[in-house]
């Protein structure tokens, strides 16, 4: 993932910097990031140059952070092949034992990044600071000791320090501390209603929008009446990011006083009724007013509303089911970890497809009743030899598979054992009909190749199970 840069030793031209290892190329990529509203737009620092790039095909950078110096620190696994050993194929296992890269184990180091020039920052012993020092470190230019400071004063339960930090929460002159003091008080719980409105009246963008989400922590029926006040100031300073955390807030508030903010979050959905980005908003705060918000949508009508009107009824359609969303549902499919089918499957399969079968929207199956997990089997069996190439059809779905799904016939670790127990595992966990298929008919479909030779379309394998059936 991204890591951001936040060190302050580099000079103003590395703020907002986000730093991306990609080990398989062998560089680190920094980008600008450039906050727009509700949006962020990074690009590239110096176009057609790479921050760092090596020649060493060893060189696999996987992690960064800052230091206590400010300086970068990269982790560098320093390993020739990155590969699962599922999907190493011919060409690969000829290039890599010319290279030698499958001797380049277990040689990873830490590396630092400096600027040339730059004199040492004093390390300070965070351990040993007093309490009126960790508060002062929250001033810090070095995002890596306001960090720590910020933990040791929640850590070491700091309360005594209450006061100073509620001083520092209401300073707007330094932004990144209001947040660093506003979430020690959260870790101290001694965040108090008045110096969250205080904060997010006076507050940056960002300030604002952090206390907006800290303010959820009281919603209660007695501060109603403040927090719309303050929500209506806030949305007469016309500034989209604090719309939008605004919005994100107003179905959480209106559970308990629906009267007082429905109205403002109809003005601001119809504000940017525009905006999928707003849609998303309202549905992650509807609460329990999705059926008032579906009306008020209703009225938007034209195309730029249609993506909100689509969200909205699902929203219904899953509540009438009592079917939620599947990121919130926590109720899973069990693993049976002892089977060798099982084990297969997490470490070949689980990248893609999920631990539970949820697959990737557009781009990896769900494999719950998918027909592929269903008879005839000899399909599961060549797609798991062969690969796929999209796109597919799936339980009403379209799955692109980015270009191709490899198959593991180039794989000569992997027995026709596996292959059964695999297909075993799959079927028993993802559909209502377990089966397997016998060894003779694996080593049969081993050698069953495609049209062209390469990954099988869903149109072969569709032929296939109707001659079967």
């Amino acid at each position: 993932s991204p890591f951001v840069y936040r060190g302050g030793a580099f000079g103003a031209e590395y703020e907002n910097n986000a730093f991306v290892c990609i080990p398989e190329a062998n560089l680190i990529k920094r980008n600008k990031l450039h906050f727009e509203g509700e949006t962020v737009r990074a690009e590239q620092a110096r176009i057609g140059t790479e921050y760092l790039a090596s020649r060493d095909e060893g060189f696999r950078p996987v992690h960064m952070a800052n230091g206590p110096d400010g300086n970068l620190y990269v982790v560098d696994m320093h390993r020739g092949l990155l590969q699962h050993y599922a999907f190493m194929t011919s060409y690969l296992k000829e290039l890599s034992k010319e290279h030698q890269l499958d001797t380049l184990v277990n040689s990873g180091r830490i590396l630092r990044i400096k600027k040339a020039g730059q004199e040492q920052q004093p390390i300070i012993d965070v351990d040993r600071a007093s309490d009126a020092d960790l508060v002062a470190l929250l001033r810090h230019k070095n995002g890596w000791y306001r960090d720590r400071a910020q933990h040791r004063l929640v850590y070491e339960q700091k309360i005594k320090m209450v006061p100073e930090l509620e001083k520092l929460a209401i300073d707007s002159s330094a932004p990144y501390t209001q947040l660093h003091a506003m979430y020690a008080l959260d870790g101290l719980e001694g965040l108090r209603f008045d110096l969250l409105m205080t904060a997010a009246e006076g507050g940056t963008p960002e300030v604002t929008a952090h206390a907006i989400v800290l303010l959820e922590k009281f919603v209660d029926g007695q501060y109603a009446e403040k927090v719309q006040g303050l929500f209506q100031k806030l949305m007469e300073r016309n500034e989209k990011l604090v719309d939008l955390y605004v919005l994100s807030t107003l179905g959480t508030w209106a559970t308990v006083s629906g009267d007082s903010f429905k109205p403002l979050l109809f003005s601001l959905l119809k504000k940017h009724q525009d905006n999928p980005i707003y849609h998303d908003a309202v549905l992650s705060g509807a609460a329990t007013i999705t059926g008032d918000l579906t009306k008020a949508a209703s009225e938007l009508q034209g195309p730029e509303t249609e993506n909100l009107r689509n969200l909205l009824a699902a929203n219904l359609e899953r509540e009438a089911e009592e079917n939620p969303n599947s990121i919130f549902d926590h109720t899973q499919i069990p693993m049976d970890s002892r089977t060798n089918g099982a084990k297969l499957f997490t470490k070949i399969c689980v990248s893609c497809h999920g631990t539970f079968g949820e697959g990737i929207a557009g781009l990896a199956p769900n494999l719950m009743n998918s027909k592929y997990a269903e008879a005839p089997l000899e399909r599961l069996g060549l797609i798991l030899f062969h690969g796929l190439k999209g796109p597919l059809q799936i339980n009403g779905s379209t799955y692109e598979v980015n270009g191709t799904m490899p198959g593991l016939v180039e794989n000569e670790s992997l027995t026709d054992q596996d292959i059964s127990d695999l297909i075993a595992y799959v079927t028993n966990a993802f559909s209502s009909d377990p089966k397997w298929l016998g060894l003779e008919k694996i080593k049969e479909l081993r050698t069953m190749k495609s049209a062209d030779g390469g990954q099988y379309t869903e149109e072969e394998l569709l032929q296939i199970g109707a001659a079967e059936q």
